[in-house]
């Protein structure tokens, strides 16, 4: 049965009657061309039946139709979309762009209550072919219909890569010029495609080669073709009345809603705004939202291929650029000096609190974008190691050297770190300024323990004590003898004293450094009786001795435990050649205490003499 406009309404009516009743009916939709008519409605008997509404721009259309379970809504007219853009002009050939939207707003259920009538899940099913018809209309439905004004224009769907061809050329369906995109629509659902109909040049066939889901009222776009005017026509007044349509040649949607008792399917319909693409960029011209067209879509020569000029933030990576994504925004995976969000880029952004734009370290801001600095995880000059924290004792200390003696920081089995510059109580000359142990100053000045190369610590110099004593040194002797020095003096001691164990040493010392030191190994003091202890070599008198020319040497203990007074004399040969001037110093070493004493000598060299007087300032 066939309806023409004016008879839809009793159609629909008769249509519902019969669904109520239990019948089955299925509403069939085909556009066909007329002198008068847009469209003409026909209806045939079959299966249970449901209309699809269908809009562009948000405007639907539904007059509901009720069943015991699910039915379909139908309308007597096709509701016109508006909104879209219509050129002031539609020039002859002019590419414009068509946009079929389809609503899920026609099956709907019938739980039999006042609140029936909800739309439900539907698909378009697989295999389904709908037809868009490529007439215009001039005014409403009814009004002059001005077909064959209109022809397909297939064009590479977007996302084409690969082609002789870029996404929204014209193109031959036959070639492969699209390279990984179709030849066909410019944008569609998965699976959907658009082909000339070769049995009727003013329609297009959209076929659906996989479902298409649609949630309960959703829209979607279904397909997006081009066209080409092929007749001037007179602008419409009204933009939505210069519109397409686009019809199922049968039921095409299903449902299978858990709200619906029987399967129902139904037919589905679009119409379409007709709006003219924007002006192309590369064309020579600027137009509105062009910063620039320089008539090509070479990147980078200043003006790029979407008419921005070349620049970070455009959207086209150009030399210079390892990403650009049409913003300035950092931290977004692409900052903005179109670099990938990383560390090293000079850009800073979150966990970072620096970037120098490179990856060295000790430069300020380390390969891992934190301020260089003991505790940031790089080692950098000053340090041995650095673990990322300022924890003592896990291996790396706090100033970021590696647990041990030198460290800084008293670990186990340490007395003191770190070790001094200067040790005062090893014979040599460890800060290399030519003075040794208790005659350099560093050590001189101390009041407190030092600590030496081992983390042990070390007593401070003790002073030579006042004591009813003469240090006497003469250079030269007589002819084939050595020059002779003789000492006496004593010292409180900071720590415990063996003599025979320790062993004893002196040296002779000025601003120029060492004039003379000799040395009693261990064993070679030998006790007298509870508190003494000597030693003698007469070789020393005429010969180099045994121990670098001591002579004699004498040791006494005097007062009480656990640390004594300590009571020395010795003479010794040996070469004085050194002593030049009057100010000298002298150390005695006992153990691990340094007695010592700095004074100016009276005489002259050759003959020096240290009176009480010159050491003390006493007679």
């Amino acid at each position: 049965m066939v309806c023409s406009a004016s008879n839809i309404s009793r159609e629909v009516s008769a249509a519902a009657t019969s669904a109520a009743r239990g019948s089955r009916v299925a509403i069939r939709f085909a556009i066909q061309r007329t002198a008068r008519q847009f469209a003409v409605l026909t209806c045939v008997s079959g299966t249970p039946a449901m209309l699809l509404a269908v809009v562009l721009g948000g405007v639907g259309w539904t007059t509901q139709v009720h069943a015991a379970a699910c039915s379909a809504s139908a309308s007597a007219v096709v509701s016109r979309s508006t909104g879209g853009t219509c050129p002031l002009s539609v020039s002859l050939n002019q590419v414009l762009t068509l946009q079929y939207r389809v609503k899920n707003a026609s099956i709907v259920d019938d739980p039999a209550s006042a609140d029936d009538g909800s739309p439900v899940s539907a698909v378009i099913t697989a295999g389904s072919v709908l037809a868009a018809t490529l007439a215009q209309q001039t005014a409403g439905v009814g009004g002059t219909a001005l077909p064959g004004t209109l022809a397909f224009v297939p064009v590479c769907a977007v996302g084409s890569t690969g082609g002789s061809l870029a996404a929204g050329d014209p193109c031959d369906p036959a070639s492969s010029q699209c390279g990984t995109g179709a030849c066909g629509c410019l944008t569609s659902q998965p699976g959907v495609t658009c082909a000339a109909n070769h049995l009727d040049p003013n329609k297009v066939s959209v076929t659906v080669g996989s479902d298409v889901e649609f949630l309960p009222g959703q829209t979607l776009a279904l397909a997006t073709i081009r066209v080409a005017q092929e007749l001037l026509v007179p602008l419409p007044a009204i933009c939505g009345e210069y519109f397409t349509r686009l019809d199922s040649m049968g039921d095409v949607l299903s449902t299978n809603d858990p709200l619906c008792t029987n399967t129902g399917s139904a037919g589905a319909r679009a119409s379409a705004n007709l709006y003219a693409p924007a002006p192309p960029c590369g064309d020579g011209v600027v137009d509105a939202g062009e910063a620039c067209d320089d008539g090509n879509l070479v990147d980078g020569d200043g003006c790029d291929s979407n008419c921005t000029l070349t620049a970070c933030g455009n959207g086209i990576v150009t030399a210079g650029e390892v990403c650009d994504d049409g913003n300035l925004t950092d931290g977004d995976g692409c900052d903005a000096n179109c670099t990938l969000t990383a560390c090293g880029n000079g850009i800073v952004t979150a966990g970072e609190t620096c970037d120098d734009g490179n990856a060295t370290d000790g430069d300020g801001c380390d390969s891992n974008c934190t301020l260089t600095a003991c505790g940031n995880g790089i080692v950098t000059a000053g340090e041995t190691c650095d673990d990322g924290n300022l924890v003592n004792g896990d291996g790396c200390n706090a100033n970021c050297v590696a647990n041990g003696c030198g460290d800084g920081v008293v670990g186990p089995g340490e007395e003191c770190d770190p070790p001094d510059a200067e040790i005062c109580n090893n014979g040599i000359d460890d800060d290399g300024d030519n003075q040794i142990d208790c005659a350099d100053p560093d050590c001189a000045q101390r009041i407190t323990p030092g600590c030496n190369a081992t983390c042990r610590s070390t007593p401070s110099c003790t002073p030579i004590l006042k004591d009813p004593a003469i240090i006497v040194a003469r250079a030269p002797l007589a002819s084939g003898r050595h020059d002779f020095v003789r000492i006496h003096g004593r010292f409180d001691a900071y720590t415990a004293i063996d003599p025979t164990a320790d062993g004893f040493v002196f040296a002779l010392s000025n601003e120029s450094g060492e004039i003379f030191r000799a040395r009693l190994l261990p064993g070679d003091l030998q006790l007298r009786g509870t508190r003494r202890w000597r030693f003698i070599d007469k070789t020393a008198k005429t010969g180099p001795g045994i121990r670098d020319g001591f002579f004699k040497v004498k040791v006494d203990r005097t007062g009480r435990g656990p640390l004594y007074n300590w009571v020395f004399s010795f003479s010794a040969y040996g070469d004085l050649s050194g002593a030049t001037v009057p100010t000298m110093t002298t150390q005695t070493y006992l153990g691990d205490d340094v007695a010592v004493l700095k004074a100016t000598w009276s005489g002259s060299p050759g003959n020096w003499r240290l009176t009480l007087k010159d050491a003390y300032g006493t007679p």
